[in-house]
């Protein structure tokens, strides 16, 4: 697993991940997982060149719960109390 502090240091780590050919990585599929109380990002790539298949996880725990409760309250345009509780 690959932790990640940021969006952002997720993209830029698929961005220049190269295959042993010299190909890219590109995305065939992404999931999002919630296993014993810890987010991550599943990936599933192929090569360009030489079609290569690869998966890769990512630990983006540490700003996964931050950056989804922005978008809510971006979305929502209220502040979400983690209580569970709208002010």
């Amino acid at each position: 697993m690959i932790k990640v502090n940021n969006r952002k240091e997720q993209t830029n780590y698929l961005k220049n991940l190269k295959c042993e050919c010299g190909g890219n990585f590109l995305e065939l599929e992404k999931f999002h997982n919630y296993i014993d109380g810890g987010h991550s990002d599943l990936y599933k790539l192929f090569c360009d060149e030489c079609n290569t298949r690869k998966e890769l996880v990512f630990d983006i725990d540490s700003y996964f719960t931050k950056e989804f409760l922005e978008t809510f309250n971006k979305f929502y345009k209220k502040k979400y109390d983690p209580r569970h509780k709208f002010i």
